[in-house]
């Protein structure tokens, strides 16, 4: 990947110099174009490369904090939501459960212990009851 990116650089590069040498001198090939491209790469490379290369690093180290404060502020909202519904979440899970046991002692337990004369309504009536009450599982 380092390759192609080197190359496409490259290739980038070599189609700005080409433009600016067509728009300075119409392509003519001269001296001091050649000079003056190896004399500014070899002052970049001495003077200007760890300057440079220093400012990057610092612009990503900035753009890596304003990132990760941008996700944590993102975060705070849903904190403070999930820490104000935890309690009535609780309390209504508690109460749904325990209507639901209660409904089961009331009714579930009746319907099942009933003799009737027929199998085929008790049948029905156990399908209500799940369809209504399905039953608890554990995950």
């Amino acid at each position: 990947m380092t390759f192609f990116g080197d190359l496409i650089f490259s290739l980038g590069a070599l189609a700005l110099a080409g433009y600016l040498f067509w728009r300075a001198n119409a392509l003519e090939f001269r001296f001091y174009i050649v000079w003056g491209s190896l004399l500014g790469l070899f002052v970049y490379l001495k003077v200007f490369s760890r300057l440079i290369t220093r400012i990057l690093f610092k612009l990503l180290s900035l753009l890596e904090k304003t990132v990760a404060l941008f996700v944590r502020s993102l975060k705070v909202p849903y904190r403070g939501l999930v820490l104000l519904m935890g309690p009535p979440y609780a309390i209504l899970r508690w109460m749904s459960l325990l209507l639901y046991r209660i409904a089961e002692v009331l009714v579930a337990d009746p319907l099942s212990r009933a003799r009737y004369k027929t199998a085929r309504l008790k049948f029905k009536l156990a399908r209500i009851w799940n369809y209504f009450f399905p039953p608890r599982t554990n995950g």
